[in-house]
């Protein structure tokens, strides 16, 4: 059961009305556009929306459902400004993109996005599903009894599918909007950001998991293109 002295139930309710609200105003939108949904250069901006309203909530669904007692009001991730940030900046770029320039978007690319985008939600979600009480948003220090090396499912695929799941449908929602400025300057913040915490906390799951780490890191890969860590026992003196 969850700890409902983490858990604001206040602000749970509001943050899923707000992304209820914006999916199924986007929703509505899609809908409005009727047989000219294709032809509206406004089209990605909603299903934009709808992916990242659904990325939201899966977070806050899947966390309560397979690890309840590490959830809380901010398993949402609504709080991480500078995603916050970066989802603003696209849709600020594309709407100057399309208001000022009268760009129409290759349609094309808004279905290779949209898989993409796809993909990397199926992974990240799964990953949270298959790691169970063993996943946490936050790096544990401190092995508990609940934390197991997994290794199977989307682990055996990438041995950090969350992280690999998350960049490829940031990246696959950028590609969905043709955003040269967003998907370079971002896919780039992203990319350092795994880097570093997966260096980081590869240190720790060596610690608490030994050869038996070194071992499923050696022939399983990251997945995100040039993060390649190679985690190492560190020698008993």
């Amino acid at each position: 059961m969850y700890d409902p002295r983490k858990v604001d139930l206040t602000v749970v309710v509001i943050k899923a009305y707000v992304l209820g609200g914006i999916f199924c105003l986007s929703t509505m939108g899609l809908i409005s556009l009727g047989t000219q949904c294709l032809a509206s250069p406004w089209t990605p901006v909603l299903v934009y929306l709808q992916l990242l309203c659904g990325f939201h909530m899966l977070e806050f669904i899947t966390t309560s459902r397979y690890n309840p007692t590490e959830v809380d009001s901010d398993s949402f991730l609504l709080d991480d400004y500078q995603m916050l940030a970066a989802n603003v900046l696209a849709l600020v770029e594309y709407s100057v993109k399309v208001h000022w320039y009268g760009y129409t978007p290759k349609y094309s690319l808004v279905i290779v996005g949209l898989i993409v985008a796809l993909v990397g939600q199926a992974f990240r979600t799964l990953a949270m599903y298959t790691a169970g009480t063993s996943f946490n948003h936050y790096i544990q220090r401190q092995r508990s009894d609940r934390h197991t090396l997994v290794t199977h499912g989307v682990y055996s695929w990438s041995r950090h599918p969350s992280y690999f799941g998350f960049w490829w449908w940031f990246v696959g929602l950028q590609i969905m909007l043709q955003n040269v400025f967003i998907s370079i300057s971002g896919g780039i913040v992203l990319w350092r950001f795994f880097r570093g915490r997966i260096e980081f906390e590869e240190g720790f799951l060596v610690d608490f998991f030994g050869d038996n780490y070194v071992e499923y890191a050696r022939r399983t890969p990251v997945g995100i293109p040039g993060i390649v860590t190679r985690p190492q026992r560190q020698k008993q003196n």
